[in-house]
């Protein structure tokens, strides 16, 4: 089971397609598809990201 989990996170491509399965289960696996569910784990983190930043920010009495 361990060499499986590796190897997935060496395999960008089924990565793209669990996202895929994730974010757009009833999407069919085809390019645009996994195209658009990488877009949005990467909004979602760039998103996460940006409200870490300003929680950190007010906690420590930044802007």
């Amino acid at each position: 089971m361990e060499g499986l989990i590796d190897s997935i996170d060496s395999n960008q491509l089924e990565q793209l397609f669990i996202l895929r399965r994730h974010f757009l289960p009833y999407e069919q696996d085809d390019e645009h598809n996994l195209a658009r569910a990488g877009w949005l784990y990467k909004n979602q983190r760039e998103n996460l990201e940006n409200i870490i930043t300003n929680a950190v920010c007010k906690a420590f009495g930044g802007k």
